[in-house]
C-alpha cells in the first residue's frame, strides 16, 4: 500500500474535524499508530479512473464537497 501525506496535513486546509474521513467516497483516509492522517493513494487512483470524465481529481473533490460543507456550518 502506497501512502502519502496530502493537503489535509496543511494547517491552512485542516479544520481539526474528521469530515474528510467520514465523507471520503472510497474510505482512503486512515489514522495510523503515530496519530497522523494518511491517504491510500491507490484507492484515490482507482476512484480517479471512475470520475475521469468529470475532470475532477480527489483533492478537488474534497475541497468542493467536504471543505465547503465545513465552511457552511
Amino acid at each position: 500500500m502506497e501512502i502519502f501525506y496530502p493537503y489535509i496535513t496543511n494547517k491552512k486546509e485542516c479544520r481539526g474535524c474528521e469530515d474528510c474521513v467520514n465523507c471520503c467516497p472510497v474510505r482512503a483516509i486512515s489514522y495510523d499508530n503515530n496519530k497522523e492522517w494518511h491517504i491510500d493513494k491507490e484507492k484515490c487512483r482507482n476512484y480517479q479512473k471512475k470520475i475521469q470524465d468529470t475532470c475532477m481529481n480527489c483533492v478537488q473533490y474534497c475541497r468542493r464537497n467536504i471543505l465547503q460543507l465545513k465552511e457552511e456550518v
